[in-house]
């Protein structure tokens, strides 16, 4: 997905919001993972939200069950404590349509390709 790949992307250079340590480069299949601390199964409107989603290790993300603890800890620090909270007091419902899926994928088709320019 676009978007993950914007997150990863953007996060690249830093540490894990887990545990700290640095984020791998990428290699085959992606060095590390876009993780969302409210995961897309629990909190759908929140799949795109960039407040909610950073580069995490693939252990911590896949074998450690997301650590949400870890993550809220490392959350605070980049965002603050008034942006995590608001997080996770919203609980306002969406269903995305089609053609919203389609902007919010060709918004950030458009930024990944803009970053891939920026680095050439």
């Amino acid at each position: 997905f676009e978007f993950n790949k914007f997150i990863r992307n953007r996060d690249k250079h830093k540490p894990c919001i887990c545990c700290g340590r640095p984020l791998h480069p990428p290699g085959v299949g992606g060095g590390f993972d876009c993780g969302h601390y409210r995961s897309v199964g629990s909190a759908p409107h929140l799949r795109y939200a960039e407040s909610n989603a950073h580069g995490q290790t693939k252990h911590c993300n896949r074998y450690g069950a997301g650590r949400a603890v870890d993550y809220r800890i490392g959350l605070i620090e980049r965002i603050g404590r008034q942006a995590v909270e608001s997080l996770e007091s919203d609980s306002s419902l969406r269903k995305w349509t089609r053609d919203e899926v389609r902007a919010i994928r060709d918004k950030y088709r458009a930024l990944n390709r803009q970053a891939g320019k920026d680095q050439s």
